[in-house]
């Protein structure tokens, strides 16, 4: 990936391959799987509970089934921190892993935008900026940050480069 760059040590979400690819989600779809994937911050990620206590889990535990009878299966997809583009840009991406359904749960805090979610954004500012156009996005506010150029120069600026 161009983006590693800056450092050896990028955290993995800036690598949606390997995020995903470490994920049991990357395993083939059985054809009586109904897939639904969790987002969200930390709460849905169940930062502080032993994994059993998952939601993602104790919905599993129940052995629910769809009306026609495919065996429903929960996928969690929550990362620490609500950021709403951060959720958007995985749920691009999960799309890849044929899901049924989305279950998304928002704070309010995650619909403020933040500085910090220029980070998570950055490294995917193509697939942002695809959805952005795609979807009429407001990309105001990360424009700038998300052009490569710009960081480049910082960098650069700053001896890092």
């Amino acid at each position: 990936s161009e983006f590693y760059f800056a450092g050896y040590n990028a955290p993995i979400y800036e690598d949606f391959d390997a995020m995903f690819g470490a994920h049991v989600v990357s395993q083939s779809k059985a054809d009586n799987e109904y897939r639904v994937f969790l987002l969200g911050d930390s709460s849905t990620w169940s930062i502080a509970v032993q994994p059993s206590a998952m939601l993602s889990e104790q919905i599993n535990k129940r052995g629910l089934k769809t009306c026609d009878g495919r065996d429903i299966r929960v996928y969690n997809l929550g990362y620490p921190m609500p950021f709403l583009m951060r959720d958007l840009l995985i749920m691009d991406k999960a799309m890849e892993y044929q899901p049924d359904m989305f279950l998304w749960l928002v704070t309010l805090s995650t619909l403020e935008p933040k500085t910090a979610e220029t980070y998570f954004i950055l490294p995917h500012a193509e697939r942002y900026m695809r959805l952005a156009e795609t979807y009429d996005l407001s990309a105001s506010e990360y424009v700038e940050s998300l052009n490569p150029l710009f960081w480049m120069g910082l960098l650069f600026v700053n001896g890092l480069v």
